[in-house]
């Protein structure tokens, strides 16, 4: 994990799909410029059609997340290469893809102090393992304001 600069969070956001049972978990992980964890939401969802909108889901959980804490300065990130991308060109995107990111996308032009940028996935396993764990606990909606303990390891891990 890449620490944000000084005085601005980190918000790590991942997803979990199972597509037979249509099934997604949302993980999203908030850090200090330290590698602290600040806190985290997992979160599943019924009824999910694809990756694309699973995606479109945690990009909505951590804009709320985001909100509602007032993390005005944050770097908010995904593992999601087309999330990302539709995020800074919407206009140059796929119609189909533009259903689901429609929305976040305007979500996310609204939060000035943040930017908002691709990981790769072994630089987000805090998020993952957040999102499968949302996955396999449905119903889930938990916020946690210290970090879980199957994620303990995750986080020393990566402050180091």
């Amino acid at each position: 994990m890449k620490k944000p600069n000084c005085g601005c969070f980190s918000v790590c956001m991942d997803d979990a799909l199972d597509v037979t049972s249509q099934v997604g978990g949302v993980g999203i992980v908030v850090r200090d410029e330290c590698g602290q964890f600040i806190c985290g939401k997992a979160m599943s969802f019924d009824q999910v059609s694809s990756p694309a909108h699973i995606e479109a889901l945690a990009g909505k959980v951590a804009y709320n997340l985001v909100l509602e804490h007032g993390f005005r300065i944050a770097r908010l990130e995904t593992d999601s290469l087309l999330l990302v991308q539709a995020i800074h060109s919407i206009h140059d995107f796929a119609v189909l893809l533009r259903g689901f990111y429609e929305d976040v996308l305007h979500l996310f032009a609204q939060l000035s102090g943040c930017t908002f940028t691709h990981l790769y996935r072994d630089e987000n396993y805090a998020a993952h393992t957040l999102a499968r764990w949302a996955l396999n606990c449905k119903p889930c909606d938990v916020f946690f304001t210290s970090s879980p303990h199957f994620l303990e390891d995750i986080i020393t891990r990566d402050c180091k």
